[in-house]
């Protein structure tokens, strides 16, 4: 008996941990999507998505303070502070502004950044909250403001001349505020800016470039002659390259707008908004949201719109009036039905229509038409790749005769093939040590890089053993020297990448101290063994200022999440990756390829593994 309630007990317990993580998951995604709508807003105010990942300052405390409305409690439910600590602060704070100030100093404990912020603020109103659009401004002023880093994390030398004829009370961390210094000619000017000449004034800052931006590149098309023919291809050149790919990809991309109109758009689906949520769609307490799915779709159709598809436009049924955009429900990936779930904000018109909707079981239907958003985050990170290639990968794409070094020049200096003397990463003597050492070679050339190496075999042969063993060497021949050494592992695979942590780096790590950080990014969060190694997207961006100034890390990534490492390790003409190791490189499309490429320095050592036949 006592050991069943004990079973009964963990069962519990590990319901419990699966809808908290399930919840995590949730707000995440309906986060991302936030994030999407919000985009385009603030691109007019001449800001980049990394602009509103800055932390929140002291400094910052007083402009917030008087964006956050008279509800403030609610404003802090909708940070997720606790109303233990909201009470405490509604009893300390004199009047509101007071208890607001308290609450966001709690905020700055909590490394809240302003995208939090923001979209408190947007779940506490709406999009269009007057506040949200005060916030992009001050940001704005921030960023203008904001000096360069070195490829270390610090501020530039020209920076630092800069701050010597600052006054006294100006140095950077004492800067007056710029909502406080109102009689200065420069702030005001800077506040009249037109958003035109806002994104003039930054240009040079903008790491995110048009075509990496939907609504321009829609305007955009590529003419005929500026895609090559695949008999053509042997006329590519670095100079019409980017042309090349950025008119394949926009052509594909508008092949997939056309297909997903084509078949998931209707004029007569169902949608039915849920009276109580069923526990498997794991309602999320903190935002004022409809659970709800929509019929009328083919299990087909609902399955291309779960993969293709950002969002749902939802208009009322024969006419063009919108009642909101929802949001596929993370449900529908692991659960073909013939239904497709989602989440719909509690907008005004989307209510006034559930009050006339018909009683069926469960909740109330209406007719509505619906119009699916297509997935266009994935061409605007490849578009995005291929326009900041910086030249030197292009030229190693696209080499010429002297495009590398002499390979009879190459230098085994400083490496000691015995580093790794563990089962996990051993080698035999005839192939794979051969190849190890060219991955771990040098040219002896100041100008010009080594060339990449291509590793091929079939499956089986060793390929991703050796590049664990080639990290793990040149990392420490990196640790040993005291030179800068930054790896990144890419590969198609989710499963593939976390073989690199269970089946060597994470075994190394626990029969030896490893003196550099291996960092492996997944969606899938790690509370178990190696759990020290993984990082969630979020806890990556989270960490990402400190990520940027480790001289010895290793970082492992899918090809599609590394999309995303770029905005936050990108240093202009300098690359952050002294080494790029591109496993399973055979299955992915240039263009997913080009993402890590990037981010690779002027001198990188780039290795691609692969199987021909894949």
């Amino acid at each position: 008996m006592k050991t069943k309630c004990i079973q009964r007990k963990e069962e519990e317990e590990r319901l419990k941990e699966e809808r908290q993580e399930q919840e995590e998951q949730l707000e995440y995604e309906m986060k991302e999507n936030f994030l999407t709508q919000i985009r385009s807003k603030a691109f007019s105010e001449g800001l980049d998505v990394p602009d509103l990942q800055v932390n929140l300052r002291q400094e910052d405390v007083d402009l917030v303070a008087g964006q956050i409305g008279k509800d403030w409690y609610t404003f802090g439910k909708y940070m997720k502070v606790e109303e233990s600590t909201l009470d405490h602060i509604k009893e300390m704070g004199k009047d509101k502004l007071e208890r607001k100030i308290k609450l966001l100093e709690h905020l700055i404990i909590k490394k809240v950044r302003f995208e939090d912020i923001i979209y408190g603020l947007y779940n506490s109103a709406d999009e269009h909250n007057p506040s949200i659009h005060s916030i992009l401004e001050y940001l704005f002023r921030i960023r203008i403001e904001k000096p360069e880093e070195s490829s270390d994390g610090q501020i530039s030398a020209a920076d630092k001349k800069q701050n010597k004829s600052l006054e006294p009370n100006e140095k950077w961390g004492q800067r007056i505020r710029p909502y406080e210094k109102q009689n200065s000619k420069s702030r005001l000017q800077d506040q009249n800016l037109t958003p035109q000449s806002r994104r003039i004034l930054v240009s040079q800052r903008m790491p995110l470039p048009w075509q990496a931006k939907f609504a321009a590149r829609q305007k955009s098309p590529p003419t005929p002659s500026q895609l090559m023919s695949r008999h053509c291809l042997s006329d590519l050149t670095p100079e019409c390259y980017q042309l090349h790919f950025y008119s394949a990809l926009w052509l594909e991309e508008d092949e997939h707008i056309k297909k997903l109109s084509k078949k998931c758009d209707g004029l007569n689906y169902k949608l039915t908004i849920y009276d109580k949520v069923p526990d498997f769609l794991v309602q999320n307490f903190h935002h004022k949201s409809y659970y709800g799915y929509l019929s009328g779709l083919s299990d087909d159709k609902i399955e291309y719109a779960t993969q293709a598809s950002d969002n749902v436009t939802l208009l009322k049924l024969g006419s063009n009036t919108r009642l909101c955009t929802a949001f596929k429900h993370r449900w529908n990936f692991n659960h073909l039905e013939n239904r497709m779930y989602i989440v719909a904000p509690n907008s005004p018109e989307l209510s006034e229509a559930m009050k006339n909707g018909t009683a069926v079981k469960g909740g109330k239907e209406i007719g509505i038409s619906a119009q699916f958003t297509v997935k266009y985050s994935y061409f605007d990170h490849l578009h995005h790749a291929v326009d900041k290639a910086p030249e030197y990968v292009v030229k190693c794409l696209l080499p010429g005769e002297s495009s590398f070094g002499d390979p009879a020049s190459y230098t085994f200096d400083g490496f000691d093939p015995w580093h790794s003397n563990f089962p996990c990463t051993k080698l035999d003597e005839k192939h794979q040590l051969k190849a190890l050492k060219m991955i771990v070679s040098e040219s002896s050339s100041t100008c010009k890089p080594a060339p990449p190496v291509i590793l091929y075999g079939p499956f089986g042969t060793g390929k991703t053993r050796i590049l664990a063993r080639a990290a793990f060497e040149v990392m420490m021949n990196g640790v040993n020297k005291n030179e800068f050494t930054r790896i990144l592992i890419s590969a198609h695979h989710e499963i593939s990448i976390t073989t690199f942590i269970f089946a060597y780096f994470g075994v190394i790590s626990k029969l030896s101290h490893l003196p550099f950080k291996v960092i492996l990014i997944s969606r899938q969060e790690n509370k178990g063994v190696y759990k020290d190694m993984y990082m969630t997207p979020e806890e990556f961006a989270w960490k990402s200022a400190d990520i940027r100034t480790m001289p010895h890390v290793i970082i492992i990534a899918t090809y599609t999440m590394s999309l995303n490492l770029y905005q936050y390790l990108h240093f202009p003409n300098k690359g952050f990756f002294t080494h790029l190791f591109l496993d399973e490189s055979a299955q992915v499309r240039e263009p997913e390829a080009i993402t890590p490429l990037a981010l690779a320095t002027k001198g990188a050592k780039i290795v691609l593994a692969g199987d021909t036949q894949q």
